[in-house]
């Protein structure tokens, strides 16, 4: 489990330009996940609401935000499928979200899904942060 912000001696995240960066991932790399939602904490200043492995777990998650959540950092190649329909769920569930698409191969196929980004997984964690700012910004 990663440290809360508060044990760290972060500030809490505020707001950007009135919204909290309210951030959920989904990942089926742990190690991935969770070395980005720290990044996303510490040096962008968002709050990760959740780091999950399952577009199932995602669900449920999205259940207690009661609509908010300002982005999902969403890997559309995740094993058995799944990204899609979570990524519907999701416009349904809390409409004010933006996607940001992870992807080793479907770059093409991820805006039709509705992702307001996309990246391949080959950039860097600060290509990332910066996305994750404009699309919350």
């Amino acid at each position: 489990m990663r440290p809360n912000t508060e044990d760290r001696g972060v500030p809490p995240t505020g707001e950007i330009n009135g919204k909290t960066g309210r951030i959920m991932i989904l990942d089926d790399h742990a190690v991935f996940r969770q070395a980005l939602a720290v990044m996303l904490e510490y040096r962008a200043g968002f709050e990760v609401y959740a780091d999950i492995s399952s577009p199932e777990e995602a669900s449920a998650a999205l259940e207690g935000l009661n609509g908010e959540l300002d982005l999902a950092v969403v890997d559309l190649d995740l094993p058995g499928g799944g990204a899609e329909e979570f990524i519907r769920e999701l416009g349904e569930k809390a409409s004010g979200a933006t996607v940001l698409g992870l992807t080793a191969s479907r770059e093409n196929v991820a805006r039709q899904w509705g992702t307001s980004e996309v990246l391949t997984t080959g950039v860097c964690v600060d290509d990332i942060l910066a996305a994750a700012r404009q699309l919350v910004g």
